[in-house]
């Protein structure tokens, strides 16, 4: 289970099953759209406006 944190307030905002383990790290397009996430699972998802990745 992955977690995303407000850092303002030290807050999880968001749980999600998207990666079966640690995410190692996550990386932002210019524009803020996307955003790729890198797992300890040997996975990369990418994450558009928001939305939960696909398969």
């Amino acid at each position: 289970m992955n977690r995303f944190w407000d850092l303002s307030n030290g807050r999880c905002f968001r749980t999600i099953k998207a990666h079966t383990a640690a995410i190692r790290g996550i990386t932002l397009s210019q524009d803020g759209m996307k955003l790729a996430s890198g797992s300890w699972d040997r996975t990369v998802k990418l994450w558009e406006g928001g939305a939960e990745p696909t398969e």
